[in-house]
């Protein structure tokens, strides 16, 4: 990550850099996106928020009607939240993650809008969330799916194979479709691949 290549001013991402090696945001680092119609961000190793840092996605638009409707993360690594790592979404998330996906010790993922339909995580590999972690949106893996020591998830859940254990809780959305609003979701429910 190459904050001289891939920020503008006040630390937003440039929408005409959103290609990665490695995607790695850490301690205080806070970094927004906005003012694109559609924006992919393609990571082709491994992502990782951590310790307080924190992705803000159509954040800080000038206009708000010109902010970024819908973002799409590719990881071709893994995923990793952890340590109060954050993703704030405002309108629509999907996570694609050919690797596996963690998330654990306080991570959130669409905490500030918490509109299920706003995210979704669609994943190759297995799902961990744990520790006290909250994914506000879908969770959908062909591997292994745990929640564990109070981590939460306020939408759906599809796997393999699903495990709740010491204290984790699934609340299903029932007015309205988890990740319905998302590109992945869109998708799937058209039978379109990708």
């Amino acid at each position: 990550f190459d904050p001289n290549l891939h920020l503008l001013a006040g630390d937003i991402l440039d929408p005409a850099f959103p290609q990665f090696c490695n995607f790695k945001l850490s301690g205080s680092d806070e970094i927004k996106t906005n003012e694109a119609d559609h924006l992919t961000i393609t990571v082709i190793k491994d992502f990782e928020i951590k310790n307080l840092a924190t992705l803000k996605l159509n954040d800080n638009a000038v206009d708000p009607l010109d902010g970024t409707k819908d973002t799409t993360i590719t990881v071709h690594g893994n995923a990793i939240l952890e340590n109060d790592g954050e993703i704030r979404v405002k309108r629509a998330l999907s996570l694609e993650v050919v690797g596996t996906y963690d998330m654990k010790n306080s991570s959130r993922v669409n905490n500030n809008e918490g509109a299920s339909a706003n995210a979704s995580a669609w994943v190759d590999g297995d799902v961990s969330i744990k520790t006290s972690s909250l994914f506000i949106g879908s969770v959908a893996t062909d591997g292994t799916l745990s929640l564990k020591n109070n981590a939460e998830v306020q939408g759906a859940l599809f796997g393999n194979e699903v495990s709740l254990k010491n204290n984790a809780t699934v609340i299903f959305t029932d007015n309205e479709d988890a990740g319905a609003s998302t590109e992945g979701y869109a998708q799937c429910s058209s039978g379109a691949s990708g």
